[in-house]
């Protein structure tokens, strides 16, 4: 048992002997680690299919995100697009908002008090005004 400790050692330090990934850039515990939130992190499945389902919505949301950062935040609603992919959702996806409706219409009601109301209220508008294709 001694010898054969001896022989799998490398630099001094015990053979690892969890069957987990190593430690290197892909996992993003290695020495230059991805931003936080931009990281897909451990797939969700042990199956092939469920993961390539999810590995896809997650493909879509990225892209979402790069498609609104590009076309919908122009103008007034620059400032919005320098900030980090997970600033972004936050931004969006956490506004106390209403759905009001009036006169067969529905309307998105976003406080004023809410700190990027009017850059919210920019892209929701630069985004209606891309003509629809022919």
């Amino acid at each position: 048992m001694a010898l054969r400790s001896l022989r799998h050692q490398h630099h001094g330090r015990p053979a690892r002997l969890s069957r987990g990934p190593a430690p290197g850039p892909c996992t993003g515990r290695g020495p230059h680690p991805p931003r936080q939130g931009q990281r897909p992190g451990r797939i969700p499945s042990r199956e092939f299919n469920i993961n390539q389902t999810w590995l896809m919505i997650t493909q879509i949301g990225a892209d979402l995100t790069a498609w609104t950062r590009l076309l919908g935040c122009i103008g007034s609603a620059a400032t919005l697009a320098t900030c980090e992919p997970k600033a972004l959702r936050y931004r969006f996806l956490h506004v106390p908002t209403r759905l009001a409706h009036s006169a067969r219409r529905r309307r998105l009601r976003i406080p004023e008090s809410w700190p990027w109301a009017a850059a919210i209220v920019a892209v929701f508008t630069n985004i209606a005004a891309i003509p629809q294709p022919a």
